[in-house]
């Protein structure tokens, strides 16, 4: 299965602007990418530094690029990436088949409260994590 955020006729990512060259897309990026995270460090992003806060501050410093940022299907992508760039090889397939179960890992393994509470099930992103790097 193709990576849905990357254009059919080229491995670049799906982008507002309509750039399909990597290297004006990366370009890009790098201004509008600097401008909000000058931005987001002069006026933090209020927040419990969780799960919802992660993408709310992924949609503020993408959304000039991507009309996706801040989704978490994106973080899935952006980890997959990072990890392959890394030279590990892992198998996005899985991830890409089981998206609900990875939402819902990625939720538990932020569960906790502004009480103090903490609720949180590593285990599952574990698993799946684990899985993924095992079936290439």
């Amino acid at each position: 299965m193709r990576d849905p955020y990357l254009y059919e006729d080229v491995p670049v990512l799906k982008n507002i602007l309509g750039i399909k060259s990597q290297e004006l897309l990366d370009e890009a990026e790098a201004d509008y990418v600097v401008y909000r995270l000058k931005d987001v460090a002069i006026n933090p992003l209020p927040g419990d530094y969780h799960t919802e806060h992660f993408l709310k501050m992924h949609q503020v410093i993408f959304q000039d690029i991507f009309d996706w940022a801040g989704s978490p299907r994106t973080t899935i992508t952006f980890c997959c990436q990072f990890i392959e760039a890394q030279g590990i090889m892992i198998n996005r397939k899985l991830f890409e088949e089981n998206a609900g179960y990875v939402r819902t890992a990625l939720v538990a393994y932020n569960a906790f409260f502004s009480d103090g509470s903490d609720f949180s099930k590593k285990e599952y992103l574990y698993k799946i994590v684990y899985d993924a790097l095992s079936e290439q």
